[in-house]
């Protein structure tokens, strides 16, 4: 902790400073200031944990400088040490909750001897603080304890039948919202959750409206639980809307539920969730949960035939933009919601896999990615997710068609796996996960383009590499099978001598280099 001597006087700071032993009380720092205006600064930005000082300065007393420091709710220990033995000084000093007041001229020793004494109570100051700190801490966690098992189970903490938090009763009443920001990007940054999330808690300390508990849904939707003020919130979620829309390009939605008792809310809980949920076209809506209404919207997708025609041609980019194209029309008309869109997620996969089976393509093998995953995941959140999803497996399906029809691209890539992992377990099961194809289709290009099957290829390299290492001193007969992806001797050495005409170990004689024969 640091500590800070305000005087005009010069001589005075230089003096206090040479005469108190200030490492010895404690201080890292000793910080010095002739007016109030410079200590305001010092005390703003240093770790100022007790002040010394006068009280008639130029530019503001002390004693309106220690005021100041009370409006900043500033903890700390105060000493004034003045020439003028006033009684209003003295009254207002003790008014101000002052540690201690001195007057000039005073010996050092009992400066050193106050300033411990303050030492101790700027310990006791800090300790308590930080005691306060955990215990509000503590609070603000039993409160999200406390609402995420009353909403998500409807069931009190440990389960107790009263509230947690002592200060609610059968009859609070509160406001739950259910809000999202969005920006067209997966996932959301890091840093705009961020910035929402601050901006929100200092909205609520201007409305006067207390933030109860934010509990995070997923990436970029939370739920929030407030004391009930309904044009107070609303204020609160429209402004918020329009700090997301100005600093962080983004949309915030909001449907919230008024006058909630605590028997009620998880029901008005889920009824909040499935609004959201429903509604995945909506950029900065504001909404009442009783006021929205869900649709009915009759579901068809009179291209879908086209489409397979269009991706079968090899025509993938076409299609994604028309699909997008379709989206946004019924957005426009305000024919899509979450049913309608997860039809579709249902019906365009299955178009593709129809498209990619014709081709010998496995679609489950193709589409087991993470990337998959993730944005099939989130496919049902928004419209944006949505497009984002299909265009993804769109490409993916007539990129990979694309690839397919060149059938030595294919056996190239085949050729290249073997050739790095010929020590493995290889048939055309495990090679057809590779290129994603039937593996009775795979065996039959593989032949077409190289005029042999997999299985020989697959022994023509091992045989290769064990010829290698058959002449390389210093490597056993037996490890060169192992290495080869023979476990068998035996079976190795059968399927050497009928590439080669005869066994390793001849094999590894007629190959020894001429010193090596002559020192035998």
């Amino acid at each position: 902790m640091d500590i800070l001597l305000v005087d005009d006087d010069l001589d005075v700071l230089e003096g206090i400073s040479d005469g108190v032993d200030f490492e010895g009380l404690g201080f890292e720092q000793v910080y010095a200031a002739q007016n109030g205006e410079r200590a305001k600064e010092l005390l703003k930005t240093k770790d100022i944990a007790v002040m010394v000082t006068d009280i008639e300065m130029p530019g503001g007393s002390g004693l309106e400088l220690l005021k100041w420091v009370r409006d900043s709710q500033l903890e700390v220990v105060t000493l004034f040490c003045t020439s003028f033995a006033y009684f209003d000084y003295a009254q207002k000093a003790v008014e101000l909750h002052s540690f201690d007041y001195f007057l000039k001229p005073v010996a050092y020793s009992v400066i050193q001897e106050r300033l411990a004494a303050a030492v101790q109570e700027a310990l006791r100051v800090r300790s308590l603080a930080r005691f306060s700190q955990n215990l509000e801490s503590i609070r603000q966690e039993a409160k999200k304890n406390f609402w995420q098992q009353l909403l998500f189970h409807n069931a009190f903490p440990e389960g107790k039948e009263s509230s947690e938090p002592g200060e609610y009763t059968a009859d609070s009443i509160f406001t739950i919202a259910v809000f999202s920001l969005a920006d067209g990007q997966e996932p959301l940054s890091s840093w705009k959750r961020y910035a929402v999330r601050n901006v929100l808690e200092e909205l609520a300390q201007e409305a006067g409206v207390l933030q109860e508990a934010i509990l995070t849904l997923r990436s970029g939707v939370w739920c929030g639980v407030f004391t009930d003020s309904c044009d107070a919130l609303a204020g609160l979620f429209e402004r918020l809307g329009a700090f997301a829309k100005e600093h962080l390009d983004a949309w915030f939605n909001c449907f919230y539920s008024v006058g909630v008792s605590l028997d009620q809310a998880q029901e008005e809980f889920g009824r909040l969730r499935a609004c959201e949920t429903d509604d995945v076209s909506s950029k900065g809506l504001l909404c009442l949960a009783r006021d929205y209404r869900k649709r009915n919207i009759p579901y068809s997708l009179p291209k879908l035939r086209e489409w397979e025609t269009m991706l079968a041609a090899g025509r993938h980019q076409e299609v994604a933009q028309d699909v997008c194209a379709h989206l946004d029309r019924q957005a426009a008309l305000g024919r899509v919601n979450m049913p309608y869109i997860k039809s579709m997620r249902i019906d365009m996969m299955q178009m593709i896999h129809t498209v990619l089976q014709q081709q010998g393509i496995q679609a489950h093998a193709l589409f087991s990615t993470l990337e998959f995953d993730g944005l099939r995941e989130c496919s049902l959140y928004s419209l944006d997710h949505m497009k984002e999803y299909l265009c993804y497996i769109l490409r993916t399906a007539g990129e990979y068609m694309e690839f397919a029809d060149k059938s030595q691209s294919v056996v190239d890539k085949m050729k290249e796996y073997i050739n790095a992992h010929f020590s493995e377990d290889i048939n055309r099961n495990s090679l057809a996960g590779i290129v994603f194809l039937n593996p009775d289709y795979l065996a039959r290009l593989f032949k077409k383009e190289t005029g042999q099957s997999i299985s020989g290829y697959v022994q023509d390299v091992r045989i290769r590499e064990a010829k290698s290492l058959l002449v390389s001193p210093g490597v056993q007969v037996n490890e060169v099978a192992l290495r080869v992806g023979y476990d068998n001797f035996s079976y190795f050495s059968h399927v050497f001598r009928g590439k080669t005409g005869v066994t390793p170990n001849e094999y590894r004689q007629m190959h020894r280099p001429c010193s090596q024969a002559a020192d035998m």
